[in-house]
C-alpha cells in the first residue's frame, strides 16, 4: 500500500519534472512560432502574386464564359429563326428566279461605260 510518504514524494517528483520540462517545452513553442511567423513572411510575396494570378486567370474565365454565352445566344437565335426565315421566304423564290433571269439575259445590253476601259 501506498503511505503518505510516498504519495508526497510522487507529487514532488512530477512537479519537480514539470518545472525541469516547462522552460524547454515554452522555448520550443517560441521557436516553433517564430519560424513559422518567419517562413510565413518569407512566401508573402508569393501568395500574393498567386492571388494576384488566380484574380487575373478568374476574370479571364469570366469574360470567356460571357463571350460563349453570348455566342451560344445567338447560334441558338439564329438556329430558331432561321427555319423561320426561311419558310417566310420560300414562296419569293420564284420572283428571286424572274429576277435573276432578268438580269442576266439584259445585262449584256447595257452600254459600258468608259472609264472602265482600260487605257492603252
Amino acid at each position: 500500500m501506498m503511505t503518505l510518504g510516498f504519495l508526497v514524494l510522487a507529487v514532488l517528483a512530477i512537479g519537480a519534472a514539470v518545472l525541469l520540462a516547462l522552460p524547454v517545452l515554452i522555448v520550443l513553442a517560441v521557436a516553433g512560432f517564430v519560424l513559422k511567423a518567419l517562413l510565413f513572411v518569407l512566401f508573402l510575396p508569393f501568395r500574393a502574386i498567386g492571388w494576384g494570378l488566380g484574380l487575373a486567370v478568374g476574370a479571364l474565365g469570366l469574360v470567356a464564359r460571357a463571350a460563349l454565352l453570348l455566342v451560344g445566344f445567338a447560334a441558338l437565335a439564329l438556329l430558331l429563326v432561321l427555319p423561320l426565315l426561311l419558310i417566310g421566304l420560300l414562296p419569293l423564290v420564284p420572283l428571286f428566279l424572274v429576277g435573276l433571269v432578268l438580269y442576266l439575259l439584259l445585262r449584256p445590253s447595257r452600254p459600258r461605260d468608259i472609264s472602265a476601259r482600260p487605257v492603252s
